[in-house]
């Protein structure tokens, strides 16, 4: 076993919600790891403290739309269900310093860890959507600031949730550590994410979404989280190739 091992995240390069994360794992879950030129694995230093998120959009580097938020529930290691907005300068500034430097253009989200001397370090970057889209209600011109390049300020100042995620994934845990009444108080204070003002159709779509995931889960044999992915996700196959092809020239690279 690795000596260090325990101060460390292993993770699949191609992985998302943290679905096969393993955190500081013991020599049996390091034995279980099967790193390939398929599927290759990631070992990276385990920061603890204070976890926060950014969302933005940028055109050629300058920044469109930004929401800094903290995820104060998750569902298991993965991901975020409850998003509470916080006000971050520094943060704010290392996004807009990558932006300009690689003069990005899209979407681009950040986890960061406050660490114990209290700077926020970055842990990842997505090239895509995070749950920080959801401040942006309508009217906010997110789609113009996609689109055109125009500026689009967040609409909602208060905690966001998924909230069948929060009583399927959150309390649970929160009764058996004994916080259900933060627990409570947090649920009651939040607006959900599926629920906006006009919107009669989230109450009856959303349940048929959860069956379809169900039912795709139990087809291909995976968590609910990792089938919510399914269908978009991307596992480093070049643009236009199959994951056939992939192997094949694999194989004859590796031969």
């Amino acid at each position: 076993m690795k000596p260090d091992a325990h101060r460390l995240v292993f993770k699949p390069v191609w992985s998302r919600f943290a679905a096969k994360t393993l955190i500081a794992p013991d020599r049996g879950q390091l034995d279980r790891i099967l790193p390939s030129p398929r599927v290759p694995w990631v070992a990276q230093e385990l920061v603890a403290g204070e976890e926060l998120c950014a969302y933005a959009v940028a055109e050629r580097g300058r920044i469109t739309a930004l929401q800094i938020y903290r995820p104060l529930y998750r569902a298991g290691l993965g991901a975020g269900i409850y998003f509470e907005p916080v006000a971050e300068p520094q943060i704010a500034l290392d996004v807009a310093a990558y932006t300009q430097a690689t003069q990005w253009s899209g979407q681009i989200s950040f986890d960061f860890r406050r660490d114990a001397a209290g700077r926020a370090r970055v842990l990842e970057c997505n090239p895509r959507a995070t749950s920080g889209v959801h401040f942006f209600g309508p009217g906010t011109r997110l789609a113009a600031a996609l689109a055109d390049g125009v500026r689009a300020e967040p609409s909602v100042d208060g905690a966001m949730m998924v909230g069948g995620a929060m009583l399927g994934y959150a309390l649970g845990p929160a009764i058996v550590a004994g916080r259900i009444g933060s627990w409570a108080r947090d649920f009651r204070r939040a607006q959900d994410v599926m629920a906006w003002p006009g919107d009669r159709l989230s109450p009856w779509i959303a349940p048929r979404a959860m069956l379809e995931l169900a039912g795709i889960a139990r087809g291909q044999g995976t968590t609910l989280i990792e089938a919510s992915t399914a269908g978009i996700a991307w596992d480093g196959q070049p643009i236009g190739q199959t994951a056939g092809q992939q192997d094949e020239l694999l194989a004859a690279a590796t031969a």
